[in-house]
């Protein structure tokens, strides 16, 4: 007698259970999501111990900017609509996004000398975000503290929507006071 077993029936459709919280996002993905950036800012850590601090600083901010920039185009974080808001920071978003939309709009239409203007300005905020990323690797005392920002920033990433909703019910609660 063998040791193989037949199925002679049909197969058996294979079931998976995946937790899902608001929004539809899954335990296993926000769990990478905070083991990911922790990791991420450990290892920045220690790197930016030795002659990489440099370095190191360019490509956390290199890796910050894209980062923001995938957020924004995945969907994941977004500007609001103008003119659709009806909470306390409703003038502040909408003239958010009419900057954002205006400077789109004028990189679309420049010509050369604009491009460069445009160029030389997000060249310095990328310098100034560099300068702060160097300043947060100096402000770090050890591994574990590398590990609890990175963990702090990957929670603000997985719940972006609590946080904002948490601070216009603060903004609301000191408007009635």
């Amino acid at each position: 007698m063998s040791n193989e077993t037949r199925h002679d029936g049909p197969t058996q459709p294979r079931i998976e259970n995946v937790i899902r919280i608001d929004g539809g996002r899954d335990w296993g993905g926000m769990l990478i999501t905070l083991l990911a950036t922790a990791g991420i800012m450990a290892i920045g850590y220690q790197l930016s111990l030795g002659p990489f601090a440099d370095v190191v600083a360019t490509g956390m901010t290199v890796f910050l900017v894209t980062l923001v920039g995938y957020l924004f185009k995945a969907g994941i974080w977004n500007l609001p609509p103008s003119g659709q808001d009806s909470d306390d920071l409703a003038f502040t978003k909408s003239t958010l996004r009419r900057i954002y939309d205006e400077i789109q709009t004028s990189i679309a239409r420049s010509g050369v000398v604009k491009l460069i203007i445009f160029a030389a300005l997000y060249t310095a905020g990328f310098l100034f975000l560099k300068a702060g990323m160097g300043v947060l690797f100096g402000l770090l005392s050890g591994t574990w503290m590398a590990i609890g920002v990175g963990l702090l920033f990957g929670a603000g990433l997985i719940a972006q929507k609590e946080i904002l909703a948490w601070l216009r019910k603060l903004n609301t609660k000191k408007g009635r006071k």
